[in-house]
């Protein structure tokens, strides 16, 4: 049975896509620290939770996700790396390393094939000195959505 064909039986399964932004800035997070994009902008299918700040798949398949980040302009250098996770497991990560008097913008993304329930999020993995994630209208967002639903 070909995708179309597997669409045409069960629509709700290609139907799920999100993106959420970072409601305000965060400033000097810790290590390991769970980023919640709260302000849910879009979400087909109900897969992201803006209070958990993760994303559950309702049902197998491959899917997409993608992590935007600004961080404002400073004198002083400073590094920040935000990992994708899956479940425990880090699967991407981004480098926000800056020295600049210039917003400073990077974006991750990857494929991951997920399990239903299998819930994917973002953290901080190394700090060092003063960082600011950058929050407020799409300055940082994080959105996922289907490729191909399993059978």
């Amino acid at each position: 049975m070909g995708r179309c064909e597997y669409d045409k039986e069960d629509k709700t399964r290609s139907n799920v896509a999100f993106v959420a932004e970072l409601s305000t800035s965060i400033v000097n997070p810790p290590n390991n620290f769970h980023i919640i994009f709260y302000h849910v902008i879009f979400n087909k299918g109900n897969g992201y939770s803006g209070t958990h700040g993760m994303f559950y798949a309702p049902f197998p398949g491959l899917y997409h996700f993608a992590v935007e980040l600004t961080a404002p302009p400073q004198s002083s250098s400073h590094t920040m790396h935000v990992r994708i996770m899956k479940k425990t497991q880090p699967v991407a990560i981004t480098f926000l390393d800056v020295n600049t008097h210039q917003f400073l913008r990077r974006t991750g993304s990857i494929i991951l094939q997920l399990d239903t329930g299998d819930d994917v999020w973002c953290q901080t993995e190394y700090i060092s000195g003063h960082n600011t994630i950058f929050g407020g209208t799409t300055y940082s967002m994080f959105s996922g959505f289907i490729i191909q639903p399993m059978l």
